[in-house]
């Protein structure tokens, strides 16, 4: 009897896990009649299947990739065998049209039927946190805390050799963290580096156990499609293992005001690759990264949420039939841990869940979007102003009143303001405004990369708190609540391009020095333009409101003061003229940034 293959999707209400989005990429696969087809991987923890490049659902059966249908509410791999859309004859158009399921909506289904366990409204009606006070995610954003890891085996799958506790250890704590190419420090040290020491996550490999089945019976999707039914299993079976190995979890615990006492999040470390970033045959049986809510209880102690995450990832190649096989494995880099550990810390996904292709959203600026996968997750972007506001690990000034020349500094830095926030104030009756635009500065430094270039990033939010509960605030295309503005007016997406200098061109302060149209939901635009943006040693100027602002004289009103640049050469003395730019001025002891125009 041919085995039935099914996803449902009129499932119960159920806790949603949240998911990384799969690693991108796009291969041709050989089908049972010889003829390829180009498939994209899709969907998320929930609902995993892959796409052809028109977007309709397909699921892998016998080695071969078939359309997903619809059978009494449930998505069933049919047996007419897809091909790429220039490739299918008239029966296959009629067929699609008539019983083809888009990627899109089985996404959107998924979607409807979770239960939110996100944490993700923010602590302010403007949808930032506050400066020193912790986001209202399952774990503390301010401070250390203390994450429990259990390594986990399966009966038929076990780690490399060279996997060691030792190994995971350092992987997720040792400063400096670079065993593998492009990788450049630690989990430990990335949330060091985000929150500017705030936050001090504390990682210790407690136990290594064997899980009593094989991967596929926690993993399973239906040889082709859905849910890892089992997760929960994996996760439960493996915290009492460790209990029944002598772990203590009671160092664990947290207490505090607004959270559930508990474990706030015990991390599965699993063998082997993830379904999100595999490829080959049979890799649908690999479970897939996510984080999720628990509320478990052994020996009298509450688990309140899970990261569970694989130990490798594979790259691939074609053997001569033109079927995808792997060739090497390598420790799976920290992005896809940073972005799920986001998620404890209340932050939603930034990316379109409901159809990923659908709109650019944050892409790579952001690592609640797709930024964790920097050189495939070795060295994940930085947090945006937004993210690190949220969690309360910078302070945002508001940009209003008088015109003035503005400094923004790297969020890094604590030299002065790094973030702005421009209002829009249409967007509500009182002072709250939901809508606005934050202003940013991006230099190069560990956790972003040169190419993308550097220079003022102007992001735009509209708050809305159910739509960050619900993780859906970008799935209406055209009204995304968490986007950016980019200065050449060309949103690259990373579907178009891997070249990270190809992002350059969203930063202003190089070739677009102004902003005076603020696109926005609620009314024409922002009356607060911008003028004479500038990129010049490490720091990000701008006039607002009035493009000849802080422009005078300078010659008349310095006297002997030195005067030096940014990067420090003295360049005259008060009695000569300057040419346009920022400058230091030293007069009687006393220092101070000028611009000059």
């Amino acid at each position: 009897m041919k085995k039935l293959l099914i996803i449902t999707i009129s499932i119960l209400l159920t806790t949603a896990g949240y998911s990384t989005p799969p690693l991108r990429r796009t291969f041709q696969y050989r089908q049972s009649d010889g003829t390829m087809i180009t498939a994209t991987k899709s969907g998320n923890s929930d609902i995993g299947f892959y796409e052809t490049t028109d977007g309709m659902a397909i699921g892998r059966k016998d080695g071969s990739f078939y359309y997903l249908i619809n059978v009494d509410g449930d998505a069933i791999v049919s047996d007419f065998l897809a091909h790429d859309p220039s490739s299918r004859d008239a029966a296959e158009v009629a067929f699609v049209s008539q019983n083809g399921l888009r990627g899109s909506d089985l996404i959107q289904q998924s979607i409807a039927k979770r239960s939110p366990s996100l944490k993700s409204a923010a602590l302010n009606a403007d949808g930032l946190g506050t400066y020193g006070k912790s986001a209202p995610g399952t774990v503390c954003s301010q401070g250390q805390v203390a994450f429990p890891v259990i390594m986990v085996g399966f009966a038929d799958k076990q780690f490399q050799k060279t996997t060691t506790r030792e190994k995971i250890q350092r992987l997720y704590s040792e400063e400096g963290y670079n065993d593998e190419p492009n990788a450049i420090g630690s989990v430990r040290d990335y949330f060091i580096g985000q929150s500017n020491g705030m936050f001090v996550p504390e990682f210790q490999v407690v136990d290594s156990i064997t899980l009593s089945r094989g991967y596929a019976y926690y993993g399973a999707n239906g040889s082709g499609t859905g849910k890892d039914a089992n997760v929960d299993t994996a996760v439960r079976e493996a915290i009492d293992s460790a209990i029944s190995h002598g772990v203590n979890f009671r160092d664990f615990v947290v207490a505090r005001s607004g959270a559930t006492t508990g474990v706030p999040c015990v991390i599965i470390y699993y063998a082997g690759p993830g379904e999100h970033s595999s490829y080959e045959e049979g890799c649908d049986d690999y479970l897939w990264a996510q984080w999720k809510a628990l509320g478990y209880s052994a020996t009298n102690i509450r688990f309140n949420s899970y990261f569970i995450g694989n130990e490798l990832l594979q790259s691939y190649k074609l053997d001569s039939l033109k079927n995808i096989i792997p060739v090497s494995q390598e420790i799976d880099g920290i992005g896809v841990c940073c972005h799920e550990l986001g998620h404890s810390l209340g932050l939603p996904d930034f990316y379109n869940t409901n159809n990923q292709n659908a709109s650019v959203c944050m892409d790579y600026w952001s690592p609640m979007d797709y930024g964790h996968y920097i050189n495939n997750g070795y060295s994940p972007i930085g947090y945006t102003a937004y993210e690190k506001g949220f969690l309360g690990w910078i302070a945002v000034e508001k940009l209003e009143g008088d015109a003035r020349v503005c400094q923004l500094y790297p969020t890094t830095s604590g030299d002065g303001t790094v973030a702005y926030k421009v209002p829009n104030k249409n967007s509500s009756s009182n002072t709250t405004y939901p809508e606005y635009y934050l202003l940013e500065n991006r230099q190069p430094g560990k956790w972003y990369p040169e190419a993308m270039g550097s220079g003022m990033l102007a992001i735009h939010v509209d708050y809305l708190a159910a739509s960050w509960t619900a993780n859906t605030l970008n799935n209406t295309t055209s009204h995304l609540r968490m986007t950016y503005l980019p200065a050449d007016g060309t949103k690259q997406a990373w579907r178009n391009s891997h070249n990270y200098s190809d992002f350059a061109g969203d930063l202003y302060g190089n070739e677009v020095t102004e902003i005076t149209n603020w696109p926005v939901y609620t009314g024409a635009t922002l009356d607060a333009p911008i003028y004479n943006i500038k990129n010049e040693g490490g720091i990000v100027s701008f006039c607002y409101l009035d493009e000849t602002v802080g422009i005078s004289d300078i010659k008349t009103s310095l006297g002997d003061a030195e005067v030096f640049t940014i990067d420090g050469r003295k360049v005259l003395n008060g009695r000569n003229g300057l040419t346009r730019g920022i400058y230091i001025i030293r007069e009687n002891g006393v220092r101070k940034r000028v611009f000059v125009r």
